[in-house]
């Protein structure tokens, strides 16, 4: 009878060790369900406050006829475009581009190909300036004849004009380096604690994006250089005549920021998955993702005026003297929304 009572003892043990460790994966099992729960119930919050904006926006955003927007056909997807006097300006990833007048590909006047992988690019006058991964800026006439000596500058990444000079971040160095258009003489170099996505110029200064998720602004007067906090996951930066423009991913939202005290003034709700902004005329146009859009922010009001529904999943935006011109995922990769 003591060896049978013992076996039951330790068959009872075991029993109520088994039901412990049922009982345990239960609790873990309710705390991952209650985890879920919370996630679901978080969502749901997150769409209704989703439907409430679109439900705000929808009344006083208007459409942009479609007469605006308008096709350009080139022969190849394009990683920098830019216009000037009539006179427009592709470049591929291969370093092959195309000048065009008119926005049309019948009217090409110009086409060849650059040294490297292009890494920046504008256009000025009757010339555009396209840097490379060769580690100079090739100067091509976009009203023909010779184009220019090409400038020895370092691989200049997110190229911006400034007057007659232009500024890009040279990777090796990380330094923001400005070099005279007539010449490619360096005049300034300005060191940066972190590597640069982008670049933009205006009211006094220019702006660089960094990979730190910082902007810096570096005064051209006097070239100091002061970090800003503008917002969390920036896309891009776009700079006008008294204000500085930033692109949040996080909340899809676009800032005004003071020019000179880096304070954000305004913020204006523009929607989901923006990647790409620029200030044009009296507007600065945010391309979205979701919904394939591109949406025209007045910056006199900071008020969304238009939206446009783009053919394609946008990439990127970029300022013409027409207009605003959009790159496409798509068969036709390139079109232009026209300036009121």
């Amino acid at each position: 009878l003591g060896a049978l009572w013992v076996r039951e003892r330790d068959t009872n043990a075991e029993l109520r060790l088994e039901l412990a460790q049922i009982q345990a994966a239960d609790d873990a099992t309710a705390t991952e369900i209650e985890e879920l729960s919370n996630q679901i119930t978080a969502l749901e919050l997150r769409n209704d406050q989703l439907a409430r904006e679109k439900a705000e926006l929808e009344p006083l955003v208007a459409d942009v006829p479609p007469g605006r927007l308008s096709v350009i056909d080139i022969p190849f997807d394009p990683v920098f475009v830019d216009e000037v006097r009539g006179q427009f300006l592709a470049v591929a990833a291969s370093g092959d581009y195309v000048v065009w007048a008119g926005g049309v590909e019948s009217q090409i006047t110009d086409f060849g190909t650059v040294a490297g992988s292009p890494t920046g690019m504008f256009a000025a006058r009757d010339q555009a300036f396209i840097a490379s991964d060769a580690g100079q800026v090739e100067v091509v006439s976009l009203i023909g004849g010779e184009d220019a000596t090409p400038i020895p500058t370092g691989a200049l990444v997110g190229m911006v004009q400034d007057n007659r000079q232009f500024w890009g971040f040279e990777p090796d160095s990380g330094e923001l380096r400005r070099h005279r258009s007539t010449n490619g003489r360096l005049t300034t170099s300005v060191a940066l604690p972190t590597a640069v996505t982008e670049l933009s110029v205006g009211a006094g200064a220019v702006w660089a994006l960094g990979t730190d998720g910082m902007v810096y602004r570096i005064n051209t007067a006097d070239f100091t250089l002061t970090p800003i906090s503008a917002g969390q996951d920036l896309v891009a930066i776009t700079a006008g005549p008294d204000a500085l423009w930033t692109l949040s991913a996080a909340d899809g939202s676009l800032r005004r920021v003071d020019a000179v005290s880096g304070e954000v003034l305004v913020t204006v709700p523009v929607g989901r998955d923006p990647i790409d902004a620029e200030f044009s005329g009296n507007s600065v146009w945010v391309a979205l993702r979701s919904g394939s859009a591109l949406i025209e922010v007045d910056t006199r009001t900071s008020a969304v005026v238009s939206r446009t529904s783009l053919p394609a999943e946008p990439i990127s935006v970029s300022s013409g003297e027409t207009g605003v011109l959009v790159t496409l995922d798509a068969e036709d990769p390139l079109v232009r929304v026209a300036s009121d």
